[in-house]
């Protein structure tokens, strides 16, 4: 689809104790969701900074943005934003499930950020292992 990720990766420290296999499929996860969800060409930007306790993984995009009435779902087990009679994005509702998951087994915290028709933020800490 001819898009751009955009990466800045400003930690210093990028080391943490972590299963590799899991967060690697975590962050893949939410960039899919990034890329799926954008009706246009993809933009999407991946960010790394240190925290102190940790480090933080920002995962932005310009695409569908969710409504703020769904937001505190979106993270619930087999949950689907529903947009109409319109169903051309295919999934389970488990992508978003997963990463909390993930997240939370690693002691750290997600958090969602979007507004709609302007696109959405995945904010991942992770602490220091």
């Amino acid at each position: 689809r001819r898009g751009r990720i955009q990466l800045a990766f400003n930690a210093q420290s990028n080391f943490i104790l972590g299963d590799r296999d899991l967060l690697t499929q975590a962050i893949n996860n939410v960039i899919d969701n990034a890329e799926k969800y954008s009706p246009g060409t993809p933009h999407i930007a991946v960010k790394t900074r240190d925290h102190k306790n940790g480090i933080e993984i920002d995962i932005v995009d310009e695409g569908l943005g969710i409504p703020l009435k769904m937001q505190t779902r979106v993270f619930d087990k087999f949950f689907r934003v529903h947009r109409g009679d319109v169903h051309n994005v295919k999934g389970f509702g488990l992508g978003l499930n997963f990463v909390r998951n993930v997240v939370r087994t690693h002691q750290g915290q997600v958090r969602l950020n979007s507004e709609l028709n302007r696109g959405t933020e995945i904010r991942i800490f992770l602490p220091k292992g």
